[in-house]
Order: C-alpha cells, then structure tokens, then sequence
C-alpha cells in the first residue's frame, strides 16, 4: 500500500511540474515575418537590421524591422509588399556552400559564423570587401582554473586527448558548432575570452573563445568549461545559443523539444542547465533562436507553419 500511495503520488508531483512549466505565450508575440527563405537556422540582430541564415546557402537575407509597428504582421516590409527593405546579400566566394548560424559586430567588421566550414566570414564595412575569413581553432582548450589553480599536466593531457578524438570523429559534421554568443560579464574570464561556442558531439560543448582583436585573424577555444547535467546525451540536441545583455545570462535551445534552457553558473569553472520554458505547440519547427541588445527574444522556424506563413517571429523584452 505505501508503495502504490509512493507511486501515486510521485505520479501527482510530476503531472504538477509539468502542468507548472512556462510556457512561451503566442498571445504576446510582438511581429512576425512571412516566408523569404525555406528556413531560418540563424538569426542575428543589430539595432533595427536583421540578419537571417538559411540552412546552406552562400547567401543571407537582411531586414528592416519596426518595433513600433502596431500591427503583428506589420512589423517587416509594407501592407503591400512584406519583401520591402529586405536584400539578399552575397559571400565571396558565391559559389562556395555555407550554413551560417551567427554573427559577431566589430569594429568596421561583421563576422559570419560559417558551422560548415568551421570559421568566420569577414565583411569589412567601411570598405565594402570580403576579406580573408578567420579560422576557428578549436584543439588547444584547457580545462577552467579553481581554487587550486590550473589543471595538472595529465589532467590537461587526458582532456586534450578526448576532446581531439571527439573532434576527428565530428569531422564530417557540418552542425558541429551550434553558434556564439558573447561570454557573460558576471565570469570575469582572466583569458580575455570573448565569447562562448557550444559544440554538438563533444562531452566539452561549452567553450570560451578569444579572438584576436585587431585584425580579427583567428579564434582560440581557451577553456572547456564544466556543465552540471547527467543527460549529456542532451549536448548534442543544442541547435543554438544566445546571450542575453540584460540578464547577463545564455540561453541555450533544444530543437527537438522545443525547449529554451538557461545556463546557471558564476564562471567556466561552474555551470548548470535549467529549464527557462518550452515554445507553443504552434512553433513546434523552431530552429534558433537569438536576443538582441533590447532583450527582444527572435525565434526562426526551419519551415513555415501555421496561418501566418512565418519564418520569423520576435517577442518584447518582458513578454517570454
């Protein structure tokens, strides 16, 4: 009898975190875009100009946005014509394959990150050339330091020897990288990282990067850091991540169960998946996501679904 009364109501407690989970409110969305590529996989936002990658394509669509727009379907092109103030831009090469997931702004520079070809394609601005892309290295990581200090030569050897074989075993796959963000400003890293990678097949998936500053040439992964989770099978499911200025805080997202996580930690040393909320059943072929300077959440959909034939959505800081 206490063994049924047990599962009964370990069975109630589940049904009651489940009916308890956050749930991202269509209701609330702010604008949504109709389709101009068959997928978005990347989104990138500065200011009022959106950046959206299709799956493989040496091309991306850029967009204006009007956040004052008072109607959802408003909010990109005309009443007209939803294409208005939207261009297809090219890569050089154009005929070389791409699949970009995220982008990085610098100083006269926008830096595309490229997941098929493992690097950065380098836009200068003020000259209006494509330059010499920058290569993502990704082999020299060193495990994050602690109270101790760094990590003994062995233990640093065994992480190195791990994450290589892991890297050779993902050579042929063209997701390895989910995408970048910017790295928190509460880690305080000590390396001068900048950012933050998330690598698919690898039990190290989250990795600062340092980038060279000046001229932008390369990328060094610097440290593997620790991640509190016993599905690590999850790692591989992650299809992006963004960072969130305001919070201070990444957000990771896992396509397949349309579910949002928050990464939880004070450094590289220590940090923890949790569950933030999962998107409508409406979304359900969500793709990316990403958070821009005004806490502005965009979700893309590898494929269009619903009535509104979108491909693209956003919701208001405050509304997810």
């Amino acid at each position: 009898m206490k063994t049924l009364m047990a599962i009964g109501i370990a069975f109630f407690m589940g049904q009651v975190a489940r009916s308890e989970e956050k749930v991202l409110s269509f209701e609330k969305l702010a604008h949504f875009q109709v389709v101009i590529d068959p997928g978005v996989y990347g989104i990138f936002v500065n200011d009022k100009t959106v950046y959206t990658f299709a799956g493989e394509s040496s091309q991306y669509v850029k967009s204006l946005y009007k956040p004052e727009a008072k109607e959802k379907d408003l909010g990109f092109g005309s009443l007209h014509n939803p294409y208005d103030d939207a261009e297809r831009i090219s890569i050089d090469p154009k005929d070389k394959p791409r699949r970009l997931r995220s982008a990085l702004l610098l100083p006269q520079r926008t830096a595309f990150l490229d997941v098929m070809n493992r690097q950065f394609a380098v836009y200068h601005e003020g000259r209006k050339v494509w330059l010499q892309p920058t290569e993502l290295i990704l082999d020299l990581i060193k495990p994050p330091r602690d109270s101790k200090g760094e990590a003994t030569r062995s233990e640093l050897a065994a992480l190195r020897a791990k994450f290589t074989k892991e890297l050779s075993r993902e050579m042929g796959n063209p997701d390895l990288i989910s995408g970048v963000a910017k790295i928190p400003k509460s880690w305080k890293d000590t390396d001068g990282s900048q950012y933050i990678v998330w690598l698919r097949g690898t039990s190290s998936p989250l990795l600062t990067l340092k980038c060279d500053k000046e001229e932008f040439r390369s990328c060094v992964a610097q440290r593997a850091c620790f991640l509190k989770r016993k599905n690590t099978h999850d790692y591989a499911k992650i299809t992006s991540i963004a960072y969130d200025e305001k919070r201070d805080a990444l957000y990771l997202f896992k396509a397949e169960d349309s579910l949002v996580l928050r990464l939880k930690g004070s450094s590289c040393l220590s940090q923890e998946l949790e569950t933030a909320f999962r998107l409508p059943k409406s979304l359900s072929k969500a793709q990316s996501l990403f958070i821009d300077n005004s806490s502005r959440l965009w979700i893309g959909l590898k494929e269009a679904e619903g009535e509104t034939s979108a491909s693209l959505f956003v919701w208001n800081a405050g509304d997810w």
